[in-house]
């Protein structure tokens, strides 16, 4: 059920049903104000109210007739609206409506207002007094507006006075929407936001309090929903770009051509004569405008015509409209067709089509003659700091770009602006002086720079301090935000910028959110990092005789310093196994293996010491997703970057994208140790895509180096056994015994030299002992001192 479609159903449960079994006639009228009359009209048409018996909807700040009806007044926690309400029934030998009176308010009603209630007549007359949460605006099926408007957006991030009233309204306003939806949200907020977290907690305790009053209101526990709180300071930069869906653009670039209150669209052509020029804008009962409004502009110019001239040809209307010539009963094909023509239905539809038509085709020829493209490719390179081709962009020919089209007189000054400000906010501000000389070139007058300085209240750096570094978001954000670019080389998308909102929904959806970047008020007691197959299960498992304290540090000392010593117990079922041919043939015979195994009828112990717990956590998660079944095989050669086009499972490809490339090479190397050919191949296709996004020069240099450090390892080594050997033969023979220790561990180091180590750096390649763990690379960032000794 949609959003709108709820609070309707709430709205008429509640409140009409309810007062109406309290009535002896079911005729009504709804005296609403202002806030509740645009609840009403986002929910209702005017004949689906008079279906449920309610004659007019008015407003109670307006002078009204006397209606001898038993009255619904729906209203906001608002003093004034509660003060009209209560002079309609101020003079008992002539009130406005009859008793009783029935009183709803969307939202808790503060004790002011019970104050006035109960001094005035009205109380008398009182039959119904209650609180129906549901302060908000449904806008679409599934978006609603908590409508705070400039005087919100003032009160936060300007004068600040009202801050504290503002954050309470809007938790107030949250609570209201949770209670109609039946939720009882988990909660998170921005962590770099000091207003996110007192929304937050003041959201918290006033969902406690209400849920306290509603004893007859029960959540939904079977999915519970995870309620997220941004701050417009984490991502400042997204309402200045220009967006190419259907919706975004025809309210960005046809703002002007939208009249009486955003009901009616001007400007479209039409070949209608008695068309005057005005349109009905597109609404919730558009069926065109909702199967269209989201989709990319390109993609509605194509298929809405088609769909339109489809249509037509499977239309009994226009079927009868062609035949009307044809047919040897003319007069009675003419009235058919004559009455056709008047069909209320069949002009709806008409009417829809090409209005979406049109509007859909203005948007194209501003996107393709207005300069529109140049623009956004401007707008995009410079938010994401990547070009078309994948590559950093070039800043100066960018600054060439942007001075062009703030000199450009053909741009209007809003363009000029909003490309202004995107500047300044993704390039880390700019020099003030620099700031004057290019507004005042570009023809804006003074009070424009109190424009941008006003950015300020959204966190953006104005002065520069260091090129290319953006204001919102955080560090993982930003590494998304390049990724992403990078990505969609290989596509016809124009825009690559991807949105903070965009960001935190999917790492929310992944579970890969962190809890530093989006903090918890209340968080799931099995709350889980990462992903988790569910066909297995993780046991910790205490050694024999560790029944003390002292044991249990140990332990935990053991577990700090090396995660192989983790003692840990994974069940999973053995078709889950079949993919590993090392843990199969353990199962078939474990007679004539070095693992140590138990067996009986009904669980096989395994003991695996070479694979990491963690690592080894990650394979059991492929092996119980596929349950002993073989993938299909790979492709070879890779030739895309993009594991979701190389891979048949969406979830292999989402699986493996999770994951560094450190964490990589070892599933490789648990993999290989496991023989599970299917994630050994998984892994080596990730790490050729990820070698494919770098050029030839970078591949060299990566490879230079490590062969460099390579040989320095192999010399040092060398040295190293020479110089043991010698020791040894100049040794007396009462020190032989020690002296073999010696050697024995200085050939456990050599061994440790070879053996392969991730580097600690995090990049993902090898390191070794004589870096301290670290590529060459790594070494030289880490230890630069070390380095130049």
């Amino acid at each position: 059920m949609s959003l709108r479609e709820l609070v309707k159903q709430r709205i008429i449960k509640n409140i009409i049903k309810d007062a109406q079994s309290k009535m002896k006639k079911k005729y009504t009228v709804i005296v609403a104000d202002d806030t509740t009359i645009k609840i009403l009209h986002h929910c209702f048409r005017m004949h689906e109210l008079n279906e449920l018996d309610v004659g007019v909807v008015l407003n109670v700040k307006f002078p009204r007739e006397r209606v001898k009806v038993s009255p619904i007044y729906f209203l906001s926690a608002d003093y004034d609206s509660a003060k009209h309400m209560a002079a309609d029934y101020a003079n008992p030998k002539e009130t406005r409506y009859a008793a009783p009176v029935h009183a709803y308010f969307n939202s808790k009603v503060p004790k002011k207002i019970i104050e006035l209630i109960k001094n005035e007549n009205i109380r008398k007359y009182m039959k119904t007094f209650s609180e129906i949460h549901c302060d908000f605006l449904v806008l679409e099926h599934r978006v609603f507006s908590l409508y705070g408007g400039y005087k919100s957006f003032n009160d936060l991030y300007i004068n600040k006075e009202n801050r504290s009233d503002d954050l309470a309204l809007r938790a107030q306003q949250l609570v209201g929407l949770c209670v109609s939806l039946d939720e009882e949200p988990y909660i998170r907020y921005s962590s770099n936001s000091r207003d996110a977290k007192t929304l937050a907690e003041l959201f918290n305790q006033q969902f406690t309090d209400t849920k306290a009053s509603l004893s007859k209101w029960t959540p939904n526990s079977e999915h519970q929903s995870v309620l997220l709180i941004f701050d417009r300071k984490d991502d400042p930069l997204t309402p200045f770009l220009h967006d190419l869906s259907f919706q975004p653009m025809i309210y960005d670039l046809l703002s002007d051509d939208i009249v009486e209150n955003g009901t009616k669209i001007k400007g479209l052509t039409s070949d209608d004569k008695k068309d005057d020029g005005l349109r009905s804008m597109p609404d919730e009962n558009d069926q065109v405008w909702i199967k269209y409004r989201h989709e990319f502009i390109g993609e509605v110019v194509q298929k809405l015509p088609k769909q339109f001239t489809d249509w037509q040809q499977q239309n009994a209307v226009v079927k009868l409209k062609k035949s009307g010539g044809d047919n040897d009963n003319n007069v009675k094909t003419k009235d058919l067709i004559s009455a056709a023509r008047d069909m209320p239905q069949y002009q709806k539809l008409v009417k829809q089509y090409t209005t979406n038509i049109s509007m859909a085709n203005k948007l194209i020829d501003i996107f393709k003659n207005g300069g529109l493209r140049d623009i956004i490719s401007l707008e995009q390179d410079m938010v994401t700091g990547i070009d078309e081709d994948g590559k950093k962009i070039d800043r100066t020919g960018m600054q060439k770009q942007f001075s062009e089209v703030l000199m450009n007189d053909k741009q209007s000054e809003l363009v000029k602006l909003r490309t202004f400000m995107m500047y300044v906010i993704s390039q880390g501000g700019m020099k003030p002086e620099q700031r004057k000389l290019m507004l005042k070139q570009a023809g804006f007058n003074e009070s424009t720079e109190d424009t941008i300085v006003n950015l300020g209240c959204l966190g953006v750096t104005l002065t520069a301090q260091r090129g290319g570094s953006q204001s919102g978001g955080c560090k993982n954000y930003w590494k998304e935000v390049i990724k992403t670019a990078k990505s969609k080389v290989e596509t016809t998308e124009i825009t690559r910028f991807t949105s903070y909102l965009q960001w935190t929904l999917k790492e929310h959806h992944n579970n890969s959110l962190s809890d530093k970047d989006f903090e918890w008020i209340q968080k799931p007691g099995n709350q889980k990092k990462g992903k988790g197959p569910t066909s297995y299960r993780r046991v910790r498992n205490k050694n024999k005789g560790d029944n003390d304290d002292n044991n249990d540090k140990k332990e935990q000392e053991k577990d700090d310093d090396n995660d192989e010593q983790k003692n840990d117990l994974y069940i999973i079922s053995k078709q889950d196994c079949k993919l590993s041919k090392f843990l199969e043939k353990l199962m078939k015979d474990d007679a004539d293996n070095n693992i140590n195994m138990s067996s009986s009828s009904t669980l096989e112990v395994v003991e695996i010491s070479k694979v990491p717990s963690s690592t080894l956590e990650i394979v059991l998660e492929y092996l119980a997703h596929h349950k002993g079944i073989e993938p299909d095989p790979l492709p070879c050669p890779i030739r895309s970057i993009y594991m979701k086009t190389v891979c048949s499972d969406p979830w292999d490809a989402e699986f493996i994208d999770g994951f560094s490339k450190k964490i990589i090479f070892e599933i490789i190397l648990g993999a290989n140790y496991l023989e599970i050919k299917g994630l050994l191949h998984l892994g080596s296709a990730k790490i050729a895509t990820l070698i494919k996004q770098m050029d030839q020069q970078e591949i060299n240099r990566v490879i230079e180096e490590e062969e460099v450090y390579r040989r320095r390892n192999n010399q040092q080594s060398t040295q190293q056994n020479t110089t043991t050997a010698t020791a040894t033969d100049n040794d007396n023979d009462d020190n032989q015994t020690n002296d073999d220790e010696t050697n024995n561990d200085k050939t456990t180091e050599a061994q440790q030299l070879e053996s392969p180590i991730i580097c600690l750096g995090g990049c993902g390649f090898y390191g070794s002992k004589a870096t301290k763990n670290c590529c060459s690379l790594c070494f030289k960032k880490m230890y630069p001192n070390e380095q130049n000794e």
